[in-house]
């Protein structure tokens, strides 16, 4: 049987993304926030493994997966993109679990959510268990671009300047690189549509006020070739094997 590498076992199973599996195990072999053990003994990066191997991560056994399993949801506002679960807090996995064939798919599937979006935003998200996909969707060197649908809240301001300094770059935190987008265009008076290749944390909210504007309606739409569409606000759906090869072709 054919040893793969640990962080892809660990991924594969639908614990976490890949990238993460990488941090676990190092930080596990460094002796700190986690540990990661092979038949009983601390593991660390270039490990492989197979099925037949005893694999646990903070005392959690690590079971290869039964079936890829690939969401789309239109995450509403006022909901948390984290699979941990916080008093007073809505997350979205609640979403998913409205029937019992499909809480026990997840029970089942563990699924992490690739493309996350803060409390405040909306749109498009993806949940899957396929690390593989999970790693080339969210690593910045593939570079995937994401499409946004902005209003801000002024009503004067220049959209020439919007788009210029957005497509040169803006310095949205000291210390830190500019960020910039692929692509501007003013849809109406106060709503823009903009694509990333690759996104800091609340970035397009603080490239705004870089600028002394204000978001009030932030919506995903597109990840690569996966659209929105027509899924209403709260609802989900499993992908076509179509949707599925798109995503891994990109």
């Amino acid at each position: 049987m054919t040893k793969i590498p640990l962080q892809k076992f660990i991924a594969d199973s639908g614990y976490c993304p890949r990238r993460r599996a990488e941090e676990i195990i190092k930080k596990s072999a460094q002796g700190i926030e986690h540990t990661v053990l092979v038949n009983g003994v601390s593991a660390g990066p270039g490990i492989k493994v197979d099925k037949k191997d005893d694999v646990r991560v903070n005392g959690k056994k690590i079971d290869p997966k039964k079936n890829n399993v690939y969401i789309k949801l239109n995450k509403p506002r006022g909901y948390t993109c984290t699979t941990k679960e916080f008093k007073d807090e809505k997350n979205v996995l609640s979403l998913l679990q409205n029937d019992k064939k499909n809480r026990q798919v997840l029970k089942e599937n563990r699924v992490f959510i690739v493309g996350r979006l803060d409390k405040g935003s909306r749109g498009l998200i993806l949940l899957t268990n396929d690390g593989d996909l999970g790693n080339k969707l969210m690593h910045p060197s593939f570079g995937h671009r994401k499409v946004y649908e902005v209003i801000i809240k002024e009503n004067k301001f220049d959209p020439d300047e919007v788009i210029n300094r957005f497509s040169q770059g803006v310095n949205i935190e000291e210390d830190m690189p500019i960020v910039w987008a692929e692509n501007v265009k003013q849809l109406a008076n106060k709503k823009f549509e903009i694509i990333l290749g690759q996104g800091k944390k609340r970035q397009i909210r603080k490239m705004f006020e870089a600028l002394n504007l204000t978001v009030t309606n932030l919506v995903r739409i597109g990840i690569d070739g996966l659209r929105l569409g027509d899924l209403k606000e709260g609802e989900w759906r499993y992908l076509t094997q179509e949707e599925v090869e798109k995503m891994k072709e990109s």
